[in-house]
This record gives structure tokens, sequence and C-alpha cells, in this order.
């Protein structure tokens, strides 16, 4: 699947095309999942966690750049910060 991203308020992976991440990208807003923007997740496909993957799998699907993973490397840096490590 293509253009996948993880969501930056609960971090499930999510479809570009589902999930309002061109519309959040627009409007300079944390990219959120379905579930996170409307309140209800749209099922097309399980949620499923980033966890279930882990950090170095969905990092090389990002090194790819097919589009296949859009934002493991700005969610893990915010992830960091945020975490204070």
């Amino acid at each position: 699947m293509k253009g996948i991203y993880i969501c930056e308020k609960c971090g499930c992976l999510e479809n570009t095309a589902a999930g309002g991440y061109w519309k959040n990208r627009r409007n300079h807003e944390p990219l959120q999942c379905s579930a996170c923007n409307t309140g209800k997740w749209h099922g097309l496909f399980p949620k499923k966690s980033w966890q279930e993957y882990g950090q170095e799998q969905l990092l090389l699907l990002e090194s790819h750049q097919d589009g296949s993973m859009l934002n493991a490397t700005e969610f893990f840096k915010k992830r960091v910060l945020a975490d204070g490590k």
C-alpha cells in the first residue's frame, strides 16, 4: 500500500487518501488518522499501531522514497523531543 503515514496523535498507520493527511498538511495541523480527525475509523483496513512494525522497519520503508511511508523520520524525531531523550 502506498501513501502510509503515522498518526501524530495515536500512532496508528493510516493511508493519505483515507485519513485527512493532505488537509492536515495544508492547514499546518498535526498529521492525524481518520479516527483522530473525525472520531471514527474509516474501516477500509484494520487499524494498526506503528509498534506492530517497529521503528526500524518504518524508517527502512521511508528510505526507499517510493511514497510507501511518508513521515516516519519526522514522527520519530518529534517523539524523541517529546520524550526528552
